[in-house]
């Protein structure tokens, strides 16, 4: 999807075994994109144009991938701009070779990403509210689609229960708590004191967090997952293209604003409300929302915040890797923030 290229580890040999479920032939070498995301990707010339092939990580569920091709078929289908998924000859968008499964997307050409440059605050601040109108163009677009296949992180529907309830990440820290006496010896000390320290509360904060967005009914649709100025192409007279909806799902919408709005707004320094209000102000220009849903998106983006700490450290304590302790950490100075600043952004959100 870029035009920096690396060496590729997927073979030419096995990329033309997968462009031959479309009746393709590859014209040229597969090449390896730069930053090509949570798969391997290489993009290769072909008798159909330019593709990119994508293996999907092993521990993607398929009825996920399924989610995913299901939205992006749809999008096709009322032309929004999204990648576009390739359909095989037997009609199938997912292709399989041993353990591995692998897609074929038509490749974005011509396009930029406007924080790679430097812009006036004026020219940065147009571009956010651009993104506010494409997400809450998009959020329009699929309030009322029912997608096939089904995301782990997502609701199982509009007015049932999570696919991974709360209950899901308690069992994580009770896990931990099992295996501190194993693992301790095995991994840096400190993390054992986070996590000793600061486990109950979060277990607690988890439940209570949970019971207040139950009550509040939040409206559910069909979010991106992982929307940021990472994931958007710009194209001058052109509409802003979605990139990566491997984390589309059924959820609350103000998930997507909860873990936009920090991509958009926040530095080193905090929050840039003027950023925040172009933002929002794009956004509702497509998609309204009241400002009672608005006053829980610190709400939100805090439980969101806790559970992804639980996540991280679970995965730390199984593998050992310091990367993932480090993001824990960030993201539990994250909550900390949120709840210190927690009238103030709500505030912000709502003018």
């Amino acid at each position: 999807l870029v035009e920096r290229r690396t060496s590729t580890t997927l073979g030419a040999e096995l990329v033309a075994s997968s462009l031959a479920e479309y009746g393709w032939q590859p014209q040229g070498a597969p090449e390896a994109p730069a930053g090509a995301g949570r798969g391997k990707c290489v993009i290769v010339p072909t008798t159909a144009g330019k593709k990119l092939v994508k293996r999907y990580k092993a521990t993607v569920d398929p009825a996920a991938i399924l989610h995913e091709h299901s939205i992006l078929r749809h999008l096709a289908q009322i032309e929004l701009p999204a990648p576009r998924v390739n359909i095989t000859s037997d009609g199938e968008t997912l292709i399989q070779r041993d353990t591995a499964m692998y897609a074929v997307f038509d490749v974005l050409e011509g396009y930029f990403q406007y924080h790679q440059y430097w812009l006036t605050p004026a020219q940065k601040r147009r571009c956010i509210a651009a993104s506010g109108m494409a997400l809450g163009t998009l959020h329009a677009t699929l309030k009322d689609f029912t997608p096939a296949g089904q995301h782990p992180h997502g609701f199982i529907s509009r007015s049932g229960e999570r696919v991974r309830e709360l209950w899901w990440f308690v069992d994580v820290i009770n896990w931990i708590r099992q295996a501190l006496p194993e693992l301790a010896a095995q991994r840096d000390p400190l993390a054992r004191q986070v996590f000793e320290s600061h486990a109950s509360w979060i277990e607690q904060r988890l439940w209570q967090l949970n019971q207040s967005l139950r009550q509040a009914e939040l409206p559910r649709l069909i979010i991106h997952g992982d929307y940021g100025p990472y994931n958007l192409f710009f194209k001058p007279n052109a509409p802003i293209v979605i990139l990566d909806f491997e984390l589309a799902r059924l959820d609350w919408r103000l998930t997507d604003l909860a873990t936009a709005l920090p991509s958009f707004a926040r530095n080193r320094l905090g929050f840039r409300r003027r950023q925040i209000r172009a933002f929002l102000d794009g956004y509702r220009t497509r998609c309204p929302i009241d400002a009672d849903e608005l006053a829980l998106l610190p709400v939100v983006w805090q439980f969101l915040t806790l559970r992804r700490v639980v996540v991280l450290w679970q995965r730390y304590w199984k593998t050992g890797a310091r990367s993932w302790l480090d993001e824990a950490q960030r993201k539990l100075d994250l909550a900390r923030w949120i709840i210190e600043h927690q009238q103030t952004f709500a505030r912000w959100v709502m003018e």
